[in-house]
């Protein structure tokens, strides 16, 4: 139905929340970025190709769910070094790595011994990598807008101006007032608008004179042989 927006239900949306601080995020980004490179890949291409969060919904429960399995395995193998570790950064209010190397390298010696995991190369996790999924692709990945209509075609007849167009590649160059011969009571005033040729054609002057409340056009286009 045209106008109607499907919201998710509580219960789909429902699901345990990481809950810990940026300093805590920060000394483990790097173990995490390695550990949970799949499903956030995934995500982050489901959002971009769908462009609707409500259709990635299992994806970022599956981010969701292992950050929390990320955590927990921290918490049982290597929970004092690693609070060591995010304290040190905690501490400065500056959460810079590189005050805290020490504690750092305690951390990643206990993860690599207990769990096997290796501290990530600088820039490894900014490499263009494929992501290999199941999920079938949109119809319209780039969400490209449909084809406008063309014009519809012009009823009646066309005529043309009767005082005549402005050409093409033309630009107004000054404007000045003159008084005609008129009587001063007349307030007749011609006023004369030069336009700039394009292309050598020659100049182009509009004369109209004003006349108290009634307006008379002088001719419309007066060639002047010559350029500007």
């Amino acid at each position: 139905m045209p106008g109607t927006v499907q919201v998710p239900s509580l219960e789909e949306l429902d699901v345990q929340e990481v809950t810990v601080s940026s300093a805590v995020l920060k000394a483990a980004a790097h173990h995490y970025g390695s550990q949970c490179d799949r499903p956030n890949k995934e995500f982050m291409l489901c959002r971009w190709e769908e462009k609707d969060p409500r259709k990635c919904l299992r994806e970022g429960r599956q981010v969701n769910q292992c950050a929390l399995d990320f955590f927990r395995k921290i918490k049982v193998h290597c929970a004092e070094p690693f609070t060591e570790y995010w304290t040190c950064i905690d501490y400065s209010n500056l959460q810079e790595l590189r005050r805290c190397r020490k504690q750092q390298a305690v951390f990643d010696n206990c993860v690599l011994e207990k769990l096997g995991w290796v501290r990530p190369d600088l820039g490894q996790l900014s490499k263009v990598t494929k992501v290999k999924t199941d999920r079938p692709m949109p119809e319209n990945v780039y969400h490209s807008r449909p084809r406008p209509e063309p014009n519809p075609p012009v009823e009646g007849e066309l005529k043309p101006s009767l005082f005549g167009t402005v050409p093409s590649g033309t630009r107004p160059v000054f404007v000045q007032e003159k008084r005609t011969g008129q009587s001063p009571s007349a307030s007749a005033t011609a006023i004369v608008i030069a336009l700039q040729p394009c292309s050598g054609l020659p100049c182009l002057v509009s004369a109209r004179l004003l006349l108290g409340d009634t307006v008379r056009c002088g001719p419309t286009w007066l060639l002047f042989p010559g350029s500007c």
